[in-house]
């Protein structure tokens, strides 16, 4: 099983093996409760961060399962009659957040423009190789509000309103270079994005943006690449001005999405808080009524975006998982992380 991603624990296990930046191993617990329904008696979960290396060991019979999204191992993959695919969207939001104890990004016309110049259309056809589409607001499509679709209920989206109003964010930019006291010229202002990574992928994204914000806002963006033990400490301690990451539901309802920001939360570290966003939230968990509901996280994803300028949402992934024909019974919990592993077994 090869990933990429953060790794979690599963109730199966007798005993894990976990050696870092190289593998995590589950055993059977034989006095599991229901243990006579596992049949594997061991799951080795690889940590392979160079693309190539996982594709590779996929296509050996190194890997049973793992993500694929260059179309030329898609075909390859394909041509072999070997692999089942799992498709669908994985329930998840990719984002940039500002730090608002920052000079700059203290300006919320400085942290909307940054929002408005994101080339989420070309981040999701070159980046993620179409195997995403553009996010134009926080929580993603799939979420469901009393068994229906919250993107589709809301039916708005405060990138686009933001966008509208403010079509041209160079401009709106130097008005908030303005309001600081600063020299308004955006070629004066010095950014450092922080990128959770160090190898080929993560530079690819972080060049990406970086020649988006340097050509749409004439800004002097730099990139700082670290681990990602070196990221979460960097943004605890809110020495950062732009970082990015992605949001997996945990369950289904857009409370998950939208819980995380409250103050307090200490989820993400941005320095911003919002009484009003709050109440918007804690009403929506007092409540029954989905009408009430749907409004309560309506507004609270306008003020996070379109008020606020808290995050900039970037795209909503699609789940692209090759995986063995005789492995029967892996499931892929869309909300969530990993996979269930309990009835899984090898079968030919």
């Amino acid at each position: 099983y090869g990933d990429h991603r953060d790794l979690h624990s599963f109730p199966t296990r007798r005993s894990s093996i976990w050696v870092h930046q190289s593998k995590v191993e589950l055993e059977k617990n034989p006095s599991y409760w229901d243990a006579d329904s596992v049949k594997l008696q061991k799951v080795t979960m690889n940590i392979i961060k160079e693309e190539t290396s996982r594709m590779n060991s996929l296509y050996n019979g190194s890997l049973d399962s793992a993500a694929v999204t260059k179309q030329e191992w898609i075909d390859k993959f394909n041509q072999t009659g070997k692999f089942n695919v799992i498709k669908g969207y994985d329930a998840s939001t990719t984002y940039e957040f500002f730090n608002q104890k920052d000079k700059y990004f203290s300006n919320a016309k400085i942290r909307k423009a940054f929002i408005i110049a994101k080339d989420r259309v070309n981040t999701a056809k070159v980046l993620f190789r179409g195997l995403a589409e553009p996010a134009y607001a926080w929580c993603p499509p799939g979420i469901q509000i009393n068994g229906k679709d919250f993107r589709t209920l809301v039916g708005s989206n405060p990138v686009e309103q933001l966008t509208k109003d403010n079509p041209d964010p160079k401009a709106l930019l130097i008005e908030g270079l303005k309001e600081i006291g600063v020299d308004p010229d955006p070629s004066k202002m010095d950014v450092v994005y922080l990128e959770a990574g160090t190898d080929a992928r993560s530079r690819e994204f972080a060049e990406f943006d970086q020649q988006t914000y340097t050509k749409v806002l004439g800004v002097n963006m730099k990139v700082q690449y670290v681990e990602w033990p070196v990221f979460q400490k960097m943004t605890d301690e809110m020495n950062y001005q732009i970082g990015g990451m992605a949001w997996g539901a945990d369950y289904n309802d857009p409370n998950t999405f939208f819980d995380m920001w409250v103050t307090g939360a200490g989820i993400v570290p941005t320095g911003w808080s919002n009484k009003k966003y709050d109440d918007l939230i804690k009403d929506a968990g007092n409540t029954m009524d989905t009408n009430q509901r749907l409004e309560d996280f309506k507004q609270a994803e306008n003020i996070l975006i379109y008020e606020d300028g808290v995050i900039s949402p970037g795209v909503y992934r699609f789940k692209n998982t090759f995986r063995r024909k005789y492995v029967k019974d892996l499931m892929s919990p869309m909300f969530g992380s990993g996979g269930d592993f309990k009835y899984a077994y090898t079968d030919g």
